[in-house]
C-alpha cells in the first residue's frame, strides 16, 4: 500500500504542476467586456477546466487535511517534494532542516496518505 500512496502522491504532484500553468482567469474581466461589447457580454466564453482524475482528487482531499498544526509540515514537504519536484538538498536548504529530517518528513507524509487511504476505503465499503 505504501507504493500506491507514493505513486498517487507523484500523480497528484504532476497534475498540480500541469494545471498551474493556466489558472483559468480570463485576460479581460467581465466589466471590461460589458463596457466594450454591451449587455450580455458578461457571460463566460471560456470552456471549463479539465476535471481531476479520481486518484488525484483523493490525494488532494488528503493533503488539504494536513493543514492542522503539526501536519502543516507534512503538507509543506509534499508541496516541495511532489509538486515542486525538488531534491532533498534543495528541500533541506529551503526549509532550514537537515536531509535526514526532510527524508523522515517525506516518509511521514507517505504514511499519512496511506492511513488516509485505508480509512477512506473502509468507509466506502460500509
Amino acid at each position: 500500500m505504501t507504493v500506491d500512496a507514493e505513486l498517487m502522491l507523484i500523480q497528484w504532484g504532476a497534475w498540480v504542476r500541469s494545471s498551474g500553468q493556466d489558472l483559468g482567469y480570463p485576460r479581460v474581466n467581465a466589466i471590461h467586456r460589458v463596457m466594450r461589447e454591451g449587455a450580455g457580454a458578461s457571460h463566460a466564453t471560456k470552456k471549463g477546466e479539465a476535471h481531476m482524475p479520481a486518484s488525484v482528487e483523493i490525494i488532494e482531499r488528503c493533503v488539504l487535511t494536513m493543514r492542522a498544526n503539526n501536519r502543516a509540515k507534512l503538507r509543506t514537504i509534499c508541496m516541495h517534494h511532489f509538486v515542486g519536484n525538488e531534491n532533498l538538498p534543495t528541500i533541506a536548504r529551503k526549509l532550514k532542516i537537515d536531509e535526514d529530517t526532510a527524508r523522515a518528513r517525506i516518509a511521514s507524509a507517505i504514511d499519512y496518505v496511506e492511513k488516509y487511504l485505508v480509512e477512506n476505503l473502509q468507509e466506502r465499503e460500509k
